[in-house]
């Protein structure tokens, strides 16, 4: 009778053992792919004029989805209590959770206008001092936007900030390529996030790089040649175009009397996916292990 006893306690105890590291190797299998995502990527040209279509490329997991995100800033002046910043030509390429974020600073209130065919409106009123409109599952295409409002109480400024966020997909091979186009980025500093990883991309503008471009030029000549040569006619700078969000330069309001429809939808902001660090997957991995090591240990100190 004790021998069945002891004999029933043993099963109970190896089926607990059992479900036990069966429950820790299902978690460090949904742990580990996250060791194996996105190292670095890398973008070309290494210095993008306005315009240009940047070329990212990088490696991640076979079939890994991943999020891209870029994001700028933009002070637009405040005339009679309020401002405008209108874009043109915005092009969301196709893709999935295609998303967007306004966020305006030293607001009272936010409207960000879209048109593809007809105007669609969303609007939001500021928490304290600044104002946010978003919208998820945007549609691939070509828009017109107009991001507009009532600036704070006395502000002379207002500083928008625009986030759009893309997903991709890796290959069977793990590797991965986006297209961005600078077109609607204004000249300077942005940020690009893949997979986590954020790089600052500066953009020059066109007479920017074309004055680099022929000082380089001089250089190189003058240090081949001791010659003195006149100095030539100055050409008047091409005046550089302001540009104005996602992916379009800025224009003079068009047919903004059109139908506007109001938009219902989803006010969150896109959150960018950030994948865990490699030595925090080994860490996981090793506590896993050691917890099943420590049940193994005090089972078979009972018996």
């Amino acid at each position: 009778m004790q021998k069945l006893i002891n004999s029933h306690k043993k099963r109970k105890e190896l089926v607990f053992i059992t479900t036990s590291l069966s429950v820790l190797i299902l978690a460090l299998l949904m742990i580990s792919p996250a060791a194996a995502s996105i190292s670095d990527w890398e973008l070309s040209p290494e210095r993008p004029v306005i315009g240009d279509t940047l070329s990212l490329d990088g490696s991640a997991s076979p079939e890994e989805e991943i999020d891209v995100l870029v994001n700028f800033e933009k002070t637009v002046p405040v005339s009679g209590g309020e401002f405008e910043y209108i874009l043109e030509d915005v092009k969301i390429p196709d893709g999935f959770d295609n998303s967007f974020t306004v966020e305006a600073t030293g607001a009272k209130n936010l409207n960000v206008r879209v048109k593809m065919t007809v105007w669609i409106t969303k609007s939001a009123d500021a928490s304290g001092n600044t104002a946010t409109v978003s919208q998820s599952s945007v549609p691939p295409g070509t828009y017109i936007i107009k991001i507009d409002g009532n600036a704070a109480e006395g502000a002379s400024t207002v500083d928008l900030k625009i986030t759009a966020v893309q997903g991709i997909k890796a290959d069977s091979e793990g590797d991965f390529s986006y297209s961005y186009s600078t077109k609607a980025v204004p000249v300077g500093d942005f940020e690009i996030n893949v997979g986590g990883i954020t790089k600052t991309v500066t953009l020059e503008s066109e007479s920017d790089s074309g004055r680099s471009s022929s000082s380089s030029s001089s250089s190189s000549s003058s240090s081949s040649s001791p010659e003195i040569v006149s100095d030539p006619e100055p050409t008047p700078s091409e005046p550089l175009e302001e540009t104005r969000t996602p992916e379009a330069a800025s224009t003079p309001e068009e047919n903004i009397g059109e139908e506007e429809t109001k938009l219902s939808g989803d006010t969150q902001d896109p959150e960018s996916s950030q994948n865990p660090e490699s030595f925090i997957n080994i860490a996981f991995m090793l506590g896993g292990f050691g917890i099943a090591c420590v049940i193994l240990f005090l089972y078979s100190k009972r018996k």
